[in-house]
């Protein structure tokens, strides 16, 4: 007999596709009602498997007694209270390292579109104003920059790795100092202080909620440039807001 596990939102389908073969998997985003539905699984089921921002608490812990194992497709964890799972003996696993180099791509590509604004570039070509009104006024060079990451884990890493094979100079903070060949910056706000982009990178939560505030943003300056791929509660949003 197959264990039984609850997954609690669709997820990727070649992993969907994975849990539905090797375990008996209940759906919970296709449940009408969430506490009939772990009352009526909670007998059986041993593992739940996370995707996206539910939040895996005490009480959803309580509702299955025979919970062993908590599996979240992706990194951060910040959705699983994992002080209420240590309490219960429950075992939380993510899956680090699976996307670094993606998520890596993705941050630089963020980084070279938001200086060098090529987004606006392509739409003022296709919506024909290159002829009418001539080229697109010319933008500021991103290899001349200092890029300040906050948050060098192995993405940050991977982004350094690429901004520095564009010519940007690397600066960093960290909760540790790494051995790395980056000048490190004891907080956020020298950090910002000390450079042209800001690239948060760090993981979500109580701890780095709204680590990005108003002195941070002051120390960054008008002419400076926020990039956020981590959690959107690191920015003190409605602070943001006024800066823009």
């Amino acid at each position: 007999m197959k264990p039984e596990i609850i997954i609690t939102a669709r997820g990727h389908a070649g992993t969907m596709t994975t849990l539905q073969a090797e375990f008996t998997a209940h759906l919970l985003a296709d449940a009408p009602d969430r506490a009939a539905f772990l009352k009526q699984h909670a007998p059986a089921v041993r593992g739940v498997a996370t995707f996206g921002p539910m939040p895996v608490d005490g009480k959803f812990m309580d509702a299955l007694p025979k919970l062993e194992i908590i599996s979240n497709f992706g990194v951060g964890v910040d959705a699983i209270n994992l002080d209420d799972a240590r309490k219960r003996r429950i075992i939380v696993t993510n899956t680090p390292d699976v996307l670094n180099e993606a998520v890596a791509d993705t941050a630089l590509a963020l980084i070279l579109n938001t200086v060098r604004k090529f987004p606006q570039a392509e739409q003022y070509l296709r919506g024909g104003n290159w002829a009418s009104r001539g080229p697109y006024p010319l933008t500021t060079d991103a290899g001349a920059k200092t890029l300040g990451i906050l948050g060098l884990g192995r993405i940050g890493e991977a982004i350094a790795k690429r901004a520095a094979a564009c010519g940007m100079k690397i600066r960093y903070h960290n909760r540790n100092r790494k051995d790395v060949p980056h000048p490190y910056d004891p907080d956020p706000v020298t950090l910002a202080k000390n450079c042209d982009v800001l690239l948060v990178v760090t993981p979500g939560g109580p701890e780095t909620n709204k680590l990005v505030n108003a002195k941070v943003l002051d120390a960054l300056g008008p002419q400076g440039y926020v990039v956020n791929i981590a959690r959107g509660s690191v920015i003190d949003e409605p602070v943001l807001l006024r800066y823009l």
